[in-house]
């Protein structure tokens, strides 16, 4: 199985974890290649580089419902194995979408939330069937899944125990069926 970013098992055994990827070949007298420490991964939606990446659109969207709803259709659209960015992005996603519709995650990141009170949208059933269906793919079967799955005792149940709060958050959010327009 191919590890994200060239990481070995006990780099993912603690809660957060900086991974060291090779950035450029630096000249150093005592190395022929520096490694620079980036990133941090843990169980929650936005504790990785690529949710964190993908939230950054988000900020800068001029229609930010638009980069949410297409981190959930490439999940799902996805024909192939899930990979590692498209997985943290749907899970960053249907975490945005059970936060604006009033079920945040406790340890949501202090600029989420903040950006989450000034975009304040109540996500419609089939937005939040679609973030369901998005992140049970990801629990499911993706590179993240496995990643996880091969952590230190203990790890994988807390990250899905995180995807299952998720899961339940958002069954409790939803606005019905979105507004038809009349003639």
């Amino acid at each position: 199985m191919h590890r994200p970013y060239g990481t070995d098992r006990q780099a993912w055994s603690t809660r957060q974890v900086s991974l060291a990827v090779p950035l450029a070949y630096i000249p150093h007298p005592d190395l022929s290649l520096l490694f620079v420490a980036v990133g941090l991964w843990g169980v929650a939606s936005f504790e990785n580089d690529p949710a964190s990446d993908w939230f950054f659109l988000v900020e800068e969207a001029v229609d930010p419902g638009w980069v949410i709803a297409a981190a959930l259709d490439s999940a799902l659209g996805e024909a192939d194995y899930l990979g590692i960015d498209v997985s943290c992005e749907a899970i960053a996603a249907a975490e945005l979408s059970a936060s604006c519709a009033g079920h945040a995650a406790e340890g949501l990141p202090d600029h989420v939330r903040q950006w989450v009170d000034a975009h304040p949208h109540q996500p419609h059933d089939s937005e939040i069937d679609q973030a369901v269906q998005a992140v049970q793919r990801v629990r499911g079967e993706s590179e993240l899944r496995d990643a996880w799955d091969e952590m230190a005792e203990g790890e994988e149940s807390r990250w899905l125990r995180e995807v299952d709060g998720l899961i339940a958050r958002l069954g409790r959010s939803g606005a019905g069926d979105p507004a038809t327009l009349s003639p």
